[in-house]
């Protein structure tokens, strides 16, 4: 059961939750509902394992075209090292000069989408558990570093086809990412 917790900040409405059942909280309060939702969910121990919805087509898609290839192991290490290149995406482009001059509502919207990739993440790192692989160990960690500059070399191959459709500040930052 979810508890609302809200609180005024600064003359600002903010918004955190609790989970009574797993004793988990989204910790600072967020500007939205949504963030507060996400920024709990993607804490260890939420009891949150679904695929969040405004990433579920292509996070199935994506899963189950690794899954015919190759080993539980190697799919959940792929899916952390995308997960983890998205997310790096994500944050950059909420540190340009374009972002701040998108409306308050996209901004926000784009924080979500940060908040959303930590819980995938941590599914990711929770799979990667439930097989027994524990990510700190140099054998484990050389596979997902070697996964991370597989999908940034995959990414590399792609960027011509999308870059006209970045600002110039982005498409700077983006470069910057695959190098």
């Amino acid at each position: 059961m979810l508890k609302n917790v809200t609180v005024s900040k600064a003359g600002k409405t903010a918004f955190s939750f609790s989970c009574e059942q797993c004793d988990v909280n989204s910790g600072e309060p967020q500007s939205s509902l949504g963030k507060a939702v996400w920024a709990l969910y993607r804490k260890k121990g939420s009891g949150y394992h679904a695929v969040p919805p405004i990433i579920q087509e292509n996070s199935y898609q994506v899963l189950d075209k690794r899954a015919a290839q190759t080993s539980g192991k190697e799919v959940a290490l792929r899916w952390l090292a995308a997960v983890n290149f998205v997310d790096r995406a994500w944050k950059l482009q909420t540190k340009t000069g374009d972002f701040k001059q998108l409306s308050q509502d996209d901004q926000e919207y784009i924080k979500t989408i940060t908040l959303v990739l930590g819980v995938v993440k941590r599914q990711a790192v929770e799979r990667l558990a439930q097989l027994g692989v524990d990510v700190s160990l140099p054998e484990n960690n050389a596979q997902l570093v070697g996964e991370m500059k597989s999908i940034t070399e995959e990414r590399r191959r792609y960027y011509p086809l999308y870059k006209s459709n970045l600002t110039k500040t982005m498409a700077f930052k983006v470069s910057k990412l695959l190098n």
